[in-house]
């Protein structure tokens, strides 16, 4: 029985290590959307929805918390912000978006890389 579940986990894996079989939230495709053009700190449009979707009910704890890391990024997320960050990226229950969404701030240095930005459209099914 753990065979076939661990062949199911392995299936259910893409290239880049995010469950493509899981659905990805609203939340985490617009902050995915913020951060794919993201240079120094979140544009006003961008800062709304972050306001947004931190306030939603319907917004996870984890993806909240990224929002408003973001949110508060300034070249750099702050300091208080990345321990919030790494408590999710080492979180075992956190989705594999949530993951590489808060990794992605937690090493923010004025914008994504190149190769951050490759996961990001792939988060936004480009």
């Amino acid at each position: 029985m753990k065979t076939i579940h661990a062949l199911a986990v392995a299936l259910a894996l893409n290239s880049t290590g995010i469950y493509a079989a899981e659905p990805e939230s609203v939340a985490v495709k617009e902050m995915a959307a913020i951060l794919i053009d993201f240079d120094h700190n979140p544009t006003s449009s961008g800062k709304m929805t972050l306001q947004n979707i931190a306030k939603d009910p319907a917004t996870s704890a984890h993806e909240k918390t990224i929002a408003t890391a973001l949110l508060n990024v300034e070249h750099k997320a702050t300091g208080s912000d990345k321990t919030r960050l790494k408590g999710i990226i080492d979180d075992p229950s956190a989705s594999p978006q949530t993951k590489e969404l808060a990794g992605i701030i937690y090493n923010l240095n004025h914008h994504p890389t190149a190769s951050e930005k490759k996961s990001l459209s792939m988060l936004l099914g480009k």
